[in-house]
């Protein structure tokens, strides 16, 4: 194939990668995810030059970023220097190195709550190559030729910590732009990390950063709380009838159990209205007591809930003087320092700092924020109750930047939960009051689930 025809394919790759990134709105100086490997390319004996009986792997280097489309698929664009020898990671007589070498691949990825994720991938892969073989001592090689490949593989990839995971992939690539047949065959093999980059907030007016409440993976994960939900809740009618199949026939206690275990709305009615009533057998004292018990626990729940509060506030005013109130300048600087540390994962230290912030100045334009951010800080580590605390304080403040924001996410607290009721109330609230907000559309999303 001419030269020029393979510079066109290189730059319809190139051309095609941008389109895919651009179009999402994205940057290409913003990828998601940065990471490198370790590779191993073994080419095909029955193409192998020379007339090589035998072909090993030869070691590489590879950078790569990727580029989220959605939840469960990116894109990944790859620059690297990869060999191929006849002997396993040394030359003996014959070497093949590919350089300058560029990936451009999408990547689907199953989206779960394990950390054990499969991914298959598909691509491109547009190189230059040279060979170099040893005749006697001395070794001679060929100029620089450019063709381009087809690849297709899979692999998996473990995740270790919060924002680092390990991963293996192994793909067949069948270069279709040489000359002559047999065309050029390979196997390679890549061992790496991947590193998640911090999330980067979008421009607010009036200079007011905007992080949208909750990322699509979470919504993804949510969508299976969803399924687990309405599963729970068809298996529940079924497994209390059976349950609760009198010895004789009690029409009217069947028709109390199912009208207390039925539909969540019902049972809400009945608890906003008065106590659930159980039938008066063995069973319905002990789900009674059971009921009593649930409640004496969230009472005393939001009793030390208020007094940790106060303990912390009492802190927070021995350490940063509430009687000063920080300067506008320095109250703003502070604020930026502690939404770094949250865009940085460092979630304990940014929720120390933006509680010392909404104490220091209650009346301050972002001191709701601050609670806000806070309960960011916990929805991150996964202390939801703390969370939706957080976001309760937000919705007190009658003039706040994140009133919608922290409705919506108040929601995603209660669903977590298992609150399906408040979630419902929550989500309900912000389409009734804020009905124009970019959050509307995702808070009807989860009311039509619920």
């Amino acid at each position: 194939m001419k030269k020029k025809m393979k510079f066109r394919i290189a730059g319809a790759i190139v051309l095609g990668f941008c389109v895919a990134v651009l179009g999402q709105g994205l940057r290409l100086t913003q990828p998601d995810e940065v990471g490198g490997s370790f590779t191993a390319v073994h080419q095909d004996n029955s193409t192998a030059p020379y007339n090589e009986s035998s072909t090993s792997s030869g070691p590489g280097l590879e950078a790569f970023a990727r580029y989220r489309i959605s939840p469960s698929f990116c894109v990944s664009a790859g620059l690297g220097y990869y060999t191929a020898m006849d002997k396993t990671l040394s030359m003996d007589q014959y070497k093949m190195s590919f350089f300058p070498s560029l990936e451009l691949k999408g990547i689907f990825m199953r989206v779960g709550k394990q950390n054990t994720l499969p991914f298959a991938f598909a691509g491109l892969h547009a190189f230059g190559w040279k060979s170099s073989v040893k005749i006697g001592g001395d070794t001679y090689s060929s100029d620089t030729y450019y063709d381009a490949s087809l690849l297709i593989g899979a692999g998996i990839q473990v995740k270790t910590q919060e924002n680092l995971s390990l991963f293996l992939s192994g793909d067949y690539r069948y270069t279709f732009t040489a000359d002559g047949d047999p065309k050029p065959k390979f196997w390679v093999a890549k061992a790496g990390l991947v590193y998640a980059l911090p999330k980067v907030s979008k421009a607010y007016k009036g200079g007011e950063e905007l992080e949208y409440p909750a990322d699509e993976q979470e919504l993804a994960l949510l969508d299976d709380l969803f399924k687990e939900e309405t599963g729970t809740k068809e298996k529940k009618g079924d497994e209390l009838s059976l349950l609760f199949q009198p010895e004789t026939e009690e029409t009217e206690e069947e028709k109390s159990l199912s009208s207390l275990f039925g539909e969540e709305e019902s049972t809400s009615t009945a608890e906003a209205t008065a106590e659930a009533t159980y039938p008066d057998t063995e069973i319905g004292r002990l789900m009674a007591k059971v009921d009593q018990l649930k409640k004496t626990v969230d009472q005393k729940s939001k009793e030390i809930s208020e007094l940790k509060n106060k303990v912390e506030a009492h802190e927070r005013a021995l350490g940063t003087g509430v009687g000063a109130p920080l300067s506008d300048a320095e109250f703003k600087q502070r604020y930026e320092s502690a939404l770094n540390k949250f865009h940085m994962r460092l979630y304990r230290e940014a929720i120390s700092e933006f509680q010392a912030l909404a104490a220091s100045n209650p009346r301050h334009i972002l001191a709701s924020n601050c609670h806000y951010w806070t309960g960011e800080c916990y929805n991150a580590m996964g202390q939801y109750r703390n969370a939706l605390e957080a976001f309760q304080k937000v919705l007190t403040y009658r003039n706040s930047y994140k009133l919608d924001d922290a409705l919506l996410m108040s929601g995603l607290c209660h669903l977590k939960l298992g609150n399906t009721q408040s979630a419902r109330d929550q989500f309900q609230e912000l389409l009734d009051r804020y009905p124009e907000s970019e959050y509307a559309p995702k808070a009807m999303r989860y009311l039509g689930r619920l």
